[in-house]
Formats: C-alpha cells, sequence, structure tokens
C-alpha cells in the first residue's frame, strides 16, 4: 500500500469522505464537517501522489483538531487549528525518530531522497525538519548544504 492510500484509508476510517475539485492554486485542500458529513476537498490540480498524501493527511488533522473552513471563529483559532493539524500530518507521515535516523544515515544523499523514501514532497520534509527543531526532537543545524546533505553544524 503506498502512503497515499495509508493516507486515504486514515481519513475514510474517521468516515471521511475524499472528493477532488478544481481550487484556486494556493489552495491543495480544504477540510468540511457539519452534522452529517466529513469531506476533504482534494485540489484536482495536484499532481504527484506525494503532494495528496500530505494534503489528506493534514486535512485528517483538521478532523480531530478543529479547522472547518466554514467555523465562524477568531483567525487566531483558525492558525491554531491549521498548526495543529500540520503537526499531526508530520507526527504520521515524518515520526521524528524515523526523520533523524534519516537524516544521520549514510544511505540518504540529500532531502530529495529522504523525501521520496517517506512518499512526501521535498516542501513538507523542511517543514517537518523546521516544526521538530521547535519541538527539540532534532537537534540544530546549519541547514542542508550546497550538495543538498544534512549538515549537523559544529
Amino acid at each position: 500500500m503506498t502512503a497515499y492510500e495509508h493516507a486515504c484509508e486514515r481519513a475514510y476510517a474517521q468516515f471521511i469522505q475524499i472528493v477532488q475539485h478544481v481550487l484556486p492554486e494556493r489552495i491543495r485542500g480544504l477540510y468540511f464537517e457539519n452534522e452529517f458529513m466529513k469531506i476533504i476537498t482534494l485540489n484536482k490540480n495536484l499532481i504527484t501522489e506525494a503532494e495528496k498524501t500530505c494534503t489528506v493527511t493534514e486535512e485528517t488533522g483538521h478532523s480531530i483538531y478543529g479547522g472547518n473552513i466554514f467555523a465562524n471563529v477568531p483567525d487566531a483559532v483558525k492558525r491554531k487549528w491549521e498548526k495543529q493539524a500540520r503537526a499531526y500530518a508530520y507526527k504520521i507521515l515524518l515520526p521524528a525518530d524515523a526523520l533523524l535516523d534519516a537524516l544521520k544515515s549514510p544511505y540518504y544523499y540529500g532531502e530529495h531522497e529522504i523525501a521520496e523514501e517517506f512518499e512526501v514532497t521535498v516542501d513538507f520534509l523542511r517543514d517537518a525538519v523546521e516544526y521538530y527543531k521547535t519541538t527539540g526532537d532534532i537537534p540544530s543545524y546549519n541547514d542542508w548544504d550546497e550538495n543538498n546533505d544534512y549538515d549537523w553544524g559544529a
């Protein structure tokens, strides 16, 4: 089973339907629920399975932490929901210990290979590394060097 299929299964286990529609380019997906249904709408223009995997997983996080797009709540609450859903996706798709092992491993030659291995986008991988740095699960580093290798710094 692919990571995308697993992501869909997690959504279905929470009785969430997944549909695809053309959405504005900057919107990868939306989560909506009411008393009758829960729906993840994926942007039909998402090309790779990695994009779909990351989006479905994050939107599934909204079913747990909140984030109904039509909720009448302050923007601060919506930002909190977004962070919680994103953290959920990081923890599901890139668990800190597995990610740290991959970053230390001599068998991976950079962020593109790690992203491919975990079936996520490179941007999602980078964001997850930044998230885990703030939680202390990944130590500080100087960034990806010019060879796309993980550099632990001094």
